[in-house]
């Protein structure tokens, strides 16, 4: 039963990290991308 909602939470994590650093990415882009046309 633990080994069940570790394996679940460790799923989550790597869900939550995967989408953190799509979001970082993009805000990067967003900025660089308003640089550019200043």
């Amino acid at each position: 039963m633990q080994g069940r909602a570790l394996r679940m939470f460790s799923i989550l994590l790597n869900l939550i990290s995967k989408n953190f650093i799509f979001v970082m990415m993009l805000q990067i882009l967003r900025e660089t991308k308003a640089g550019l046309n200043d």
